[in-house]
């Protein structure tokens, strides 16, 4: 209810949508953690925590490319910052395995390339 009341004083204030948004993923409402997150970075771009947190949520659901975005735009914004490096190169195994899987999928798809009937 406090934040609530502090949105209707300040309405431009980004620390309000982060809160917010915290409130929110502490809840379970990722969602909702999103657009309060994308909330603050419309009215701060420069707020780094916004973005890492927004690529925890996304890394969390496995959309691991806009995790990746979402992380190196902290990085962009807070160079050498170990948590944004180590949750990008995190990001970027994750993203390069998940690929390798889905080649390996894509591959048993193609009749023929991997049943040993249809070989000559």
């Amino acid at each position: 209810r406090e934040l609530e009341t502090a949105k209707r004083i300040n309405p431009a204030a980004p620390g309000i949508e982060m809160h917010m948004a915290q409130c929110c993923d502490k809840m379970g409402d990722s969602q909702q953690a999103i657009s309060h997150y994308t909330a603050a970075i419309r009215k701060d771009p420069s707020i780094h925590e916004a973005f890492n947190n927004l690529g925890v949520i996304y890394f969390t659901r496995q959309d691991y490319r806009s995790a990746l975005a979402a992380f190196s735009a902290a990085l962009r914004l807070k160079p050498g910052f170990a948590l944004y490096q180590r949750n990008v190169m995190d990001t970027q195994k994750h993203l390069q395995a998940s690929n390798e899987v889905a080649k390996v999928r894509d591959q048993q798809a193609i009749p023929g390339l991997t049943d040993p009937r249809n070989r000559r």
